[in-house]
């Protein structure tokens, strides 16, 4: 099976796992049920608002442990010396996190808005991906492609690979795989479809205020849509966050892998999750709150 048609799958199941295709409702929004321990990580707290159900918060640790979201693990020493970075740090997993659909193993856009209504929201977050992304690729956004499904609750963005800000997000991609044929088969692929990122199913999780989350100084909506990335580093992503009202989850991975061809790309990533605001990195830490 090649990339072409690994890439065409994987756009398919991303913009079939909607969660629903009846339109967005303009009922007015109400306040979100959710009510959190004093001590609830941001992170947590986004993310379970966002409809990720497999992460919880760790333990508060100590000098060079990192939080995996799923239990403590140390590995800052292993991080200096090189060595892996899996092991302890991923124990407590779920068999379920690593299927394709969890939205534990999904990119996730995470968005607050002054929406009052889940049209409004979802036309909020379509409004903010699509602006990230033509951000991420110095494009106007009249020139983006824009695909809708499901009645407005998937959506797809491409541009075409001669675009003069795709082929440097394509190349940047290019030079984290180390297999030369593996990249020669990924760049064609590239090449023939450009650059291209897609979302579905928005969940809305209504309104939130500063008992949901402490850095709120008035009400907000909270909605969040699975976010794909094709040919892209998620770094080049997250240097685009600069509103503060937009989050990125991070799904644990040392490798980008492509389900339905078993190849694997050698992308190294986090071990853990964690969630990307503008200025800050959010983990599934406990706070030290009473």
């Amino acid at each position: 099976m090649n990339f072409k048609n690994v890439l065409t799958m994987s756009l398919s199941a991303a913009l079939l796992t909607a969660c629903a295709s009846t339109p967005p409702s303009n009922e007015p929004l109400e306040m979100s049920g959710w009510k959190f321990a004093n001590d609830s990580s941001i992170a947590y707290r986004l993310a379970k608002m966002s409809g990720i159900k497999e992460v919880y918060d760790s333990e508060q640790i100590k000098d060079s442990t990192v939080s995996s979201g799923f239990g403590s693990a140390v590995f800052g020493s292993s991080l200096a010396a090189g060595g892996s970075l899996f092991g302890s740090a991923l124990n407590g997993l779920t068999a379920g996190l690593f299927t394709p659909d969890a939205d534990s193993s999904i990119f996730k856009y995470i968005h607050l808005s002054n929406a009052t209504t889940e049209k409004q929201a979802t036309d909020a977050i379509f409004n903010s991906t699509l602006r990230i992304f033509s951000q991420i690729h110095n494009a106007a956004e009249k020139d983006v492609a824009i695909r809708m499904f499901n009645k407005g609750r998937s959506w797809a963005f491409t541009l075409p690979y001669e675009n003069i800000g795709c082929k440097p997000v394509i190349h940047s991609f290019l030079e984290k795989i180390r297999n030369s044929e593996l990249k020669q088969e990924v760049h064609d692929a590239a090449k023939l479809q450009g650059c291209k990122m897609t979302f579905g199913g928005p969940n809305v999780e209504g309104l939130v205020n500063e008992s949901h989350l402490n850095f709120l100084d008035k009400q907000k909506t909270l909605s969040s849509v699975r976010m794909h990335l094709f040919y892209m580093n998620q770094e080049v992503l997250y240097n685009k966050i600069d509103n503060e009202d937009v989050f990125v989850y991070a799904p644990p991975s040392k490798y980008l892998v492509w389900y339905g061809s078993g190849k694997i790309i050698d992308i190294k990533m986090q071990p853990y999750p964690y969630i990307k605001g503008k200025d800050t990195d959010y983990y599934f830490v406990k706070t030290n709150a009473d």
